[in-house]
């Protein structure tokens, strides 16, 4: 008489439980940065309505506004634990943010994300360009690609 298989053997399942695992072994690691660089994206977004008030500010008065003027007001964010803005001089604001602790991971605690704006001064009626660098100390792998340093 013949007999008819049914369902799978051990060793089959213990293979397949052993692919499932390494792949999500693999799989691990990358989602968690992705979360990480998704809740970093939040930061910039912080740093871009200062920016176009900013900007605002310097296509109306050709010069940086002060803390005073620009007025940045609280960031709703689970994220963030300040923001703030700075007039370094006539040429130069930076406005920067820092995570909150516990926010989104454990390296990434109290760390800094900067843009500072430059603008060399420019003759009368004539905008000044301004031109905007990112900086801090949150691992690049993390940042957007419009905060990464280009490749040389």
């Amino acid at each position: 008489m013949k007999s008819v298989q049914r369902g799978f053997t051990l060793l089959e399942l213990i293979v397949v439980v052993a692919v499932i695992g390494i792949l999500a072994a693999l799989a691990l690691p990358a989602y968690s940065d992705y979360a990480k660089k998704t809740k970093v994206s939040e930061l910039m977004m912080a740093l871009s309505q200062p920016k176009a008030a900013v900007l605002e500010y310097m296509d109306t008065m050709n010069t940086f506004p002060t803390p005073e003027q620009l007025d940045l007001g609280p960031v709703s964010s689970n994220y963030i634990d300040s923001r703030s803005y700075l007039k370094n001089s006539d040429t130069e604001a930076v406005i920067a943010v820092v995570v909150k602790a516990g926010s989104i991971a454990e390296d990434l605690d109290g760390r800094h994300l900067m843009l500072t704006a430059t603008a060399p001064a420019a003759p009368a009626g004539v905008r000044p360009s301004v031109s905007w660098k990112c900086s801090g100390d949150i691992p690049e792998k993390y940042l957007t690609v419009s905060c990464k340093t280009p490749a040389t």
